[in-house]
């Protein structure tokens, strides 16, 4: 069961506590991230479909679908219903988190509305690290860094774009290697998932033959399971990275304050 940060963790803990946040809430949130991963998967389908098809024509028949309307706009649906999905769940896990539950609906809802702050956020953190690796790759991996809650700030805080870059910045600021060493086990967890999914999708292939219809279908059903529970994995563990670092930063705060006051 997961309990929320009173107190500053280790970094097992705060691995501890994500894992057992994701286990509390898959068997209630895992519609969100579903929803989601059969859409794209249906879109990427068809996408692959008209590749194919276009690469058999040659180079120009591939860049002439590239630039097609249909591909951009099932790329833009796809890219937003990722977006409402993933602040609907964000949403949904945080209420499970701290206790203040809500319905799968309220959470949509919620996604809905961040929306556009969620594509603002994204194409300013864009810009931002598209400068930082332009100038030197070192500051754009850095600031990517300090910008990696901002996502959650927003769904947490309610707040707007820049106050919760500000909110991801202040937080990270001090513990930016321990945060990255957090980040990168919860990293490497889901590259462990996604092998193991190829591993599995290249034994179908190698026993029913590439191209199978049958194999061909399982390996769409084995990427769909893993990649709604990789969807689901990655709120959980930046919600408890947030709660951690929230917690050190107020008691740094509080421990501050305590320090100006006069003795006596």
């Amino acid at each position: 069961m997961y309990s929320q940060e009173s107190a500053p963790r280790s970094i097992g803990g705060v691995l501890d506590g994500a894992i057992g946040l994701y286990r509390q809430c898959l068997p209630r949130s895992w519609p969100l991230a579903f929803v989601p991963e059969l859409a794209l998967s249906l879109l990427g389908s068809a996408s692959e479909s008209r590749m194919r098809a276009a690469a058999a024509a040659g180079l120009p028949a591939v860049f002439a679908v590239l630039r097609s309307p249909a591909f951009l706009l099932s790329s833009a649906a796809g890219m937003l219903l990722f977006l409402i999905f993933n602040f609907a769940l964000i949403a949904h896990i945080n209420g499970i988190a701290t206790g203040r539950p809500a319905s799968l609906r309220d959470s949509c809802v919620v996604g809905l509305r961040l929306l556009p702050r969620a594509l603002a956020a994204t194409l300013l953190i864009a810009l931002i690290i598209a400068l930082g690796c332009v100038l030197l790759v070192a500051p754009g991996i850095y600031w990517a860094g300090t910008l990696m809650l901002t996502f959650t700030a927003l769904v947490v805080e309610r707040a707007g774009v820049f106050e919760s870059m500000n909110i991801s910045r202040r937080l990270i600021k001090g513990d930016w290697w321990r945060t990255m060493t957090i980040y990168s086990v919860v990293i490497v967890i889901a590259a462990v998932a996604y092998l193991f999914m190829g591993l599995v999708i290249g034994l179908c292939a190698s026993l029913f033959g590439l191209g199978n219809p049958l194999a061909v279908g399982v390996q769409r059903l084995i990427a769909l399971i893993v990649s709604t529970l990789m969807m689901m994995w990655y709120p959980p563990a930046l919600l408890a990275i947030y709660y951690d670092l929230k917690s050190r930063r107020e008691g740094a705060d509080l421990a501050q304050r305590v320090n100006a006051l006069p003795a006596g």
